[in-house]
């Protein structure tokens, strides 16, 4: 959910570190297009992810969750500028693609369930490292093209604005309203440009796999599992099956969306091809006609 991307600050002062850092966030630390074109029977699973990783957000304390944040914004940051230049615009692409109908809508979820906070009586989830998200806002207007980026800073700072947070805080939603706010954001993934994403994907997949050793990721793994120390086994237990849920119907539902699309191109191709063949058929008999007449 949005409320999640680090760097979701709307003050006045930090709003373009905000939307860079919600970039950041969504171009190099998850996989936006990853909702993309999904049907609705994920629904279910969409809402159990965000039910289940409500009370693990709300059990993060700052002294663990900024220091893990500043370690992962280093190992990013150690890798070449220029490609994560190249992988930010290419986010930027693919966040901008959304249909500005479908971006109102979660702009109205979003106010509708966090409008009325205040943080000075919310429950407050740390925000991540502000160094890190001023590098990474560096590194995005140094690379990223300064038109692309006001487009994308017009389209979603609406959005950005309607989140109440402090300087290094932000307000978590009501639970009442998580289904209606994750239901939104999924939306917002399936409006997703096909093209963008598979540009996206295609780039910073490869990218960030090479640059990721193992041994660079198995120090933050360990200090993941140390990041929300009230949470419950039970409740770390059912956002972990809920994960693997919805991988597993992510991948069925791509899988179907696959063979979809190869039955489609087949159809069309077998259509393209009987065309032509009545169109060969027709020229063959306009000859035999042609031939028939001179001859009488």
């Amino acid at each position: 959910m949005l409320w999640r991307f680090p760097g979701c600050q709307s003050t006045a002062a930090a709003s373009q570190d905000a939307l860079c850092t919600i970039l950041v966030a969504a171009s190099l630390l998850s996989s936006p297009p990853a909702l993309a074109a999904q049907p609705p029977t994920i629904n279910d699973a969409i809402v159990e992810v965000s039910q289940t990783s409500y009370p693990i957000i709300k059990a993060l304390r700052v002294e663990t969750f900024v220091p893990f944040t500043e370690k992962l914004g280093d190992l990013l940051l150690g890798l070449p500028q220029e490609q994560i230049g190249t992988t930010i615009a290419l986010g930027i692409d693919v966040l901008n693609s959304v249909p500005d109908e479908t971006l109102s809508i979660f702009q109205a979820a979003v106010k509708d369930g966090l409008g009325n906070l205040k943080t000075d009586s919310c429950t407050l989830a740390p925000l991540p490292s502000a160094t890190s998200a001023k590098a990474f806002v560096a590194i995005a207007n140094s690379n990223v093209d300064s038109a692309k980026l006001r487009e994308f800073r017009a389209k979603w700072g609406p959005v950005v604005e309607a989140l109440p947070t402090t300087v290094s805080a932000i307000c978590l939603p009501p639970v009442e309203t998580l289904d209606k706010l994750a239901l939104a954001q999924a939306e917002v993934g399936r409006s997703f440009g096909s093209e963008e994403s598979r540009r996206f994907n295609s780039y910073a997949a490869p990218f960030l796999a090479v640059s990721i050793s193992p041994n660079d990721a198995l120090p933050l793994l360990a200090d993941a599992k140390k990041l929300a120390p009230t949470a419950t086994g039970a409740e770390k237990t059912a956002f972990r099956f809920a994960g693997m849920k919805i991988e597993a119907i992510t991948k069925q539902e791509k899988q179907a969306q696959e063979r979809a699309e190869r039955d489609a191109a087949s159809r069309e191709a077998l259509s393209q091809r009987m065309a032509r063949d009545r169109e060969n058929d027709a020229r063959r008999a306009a000859a035999r006609a042609a031939v028939t007449g001179s001859a009488s």
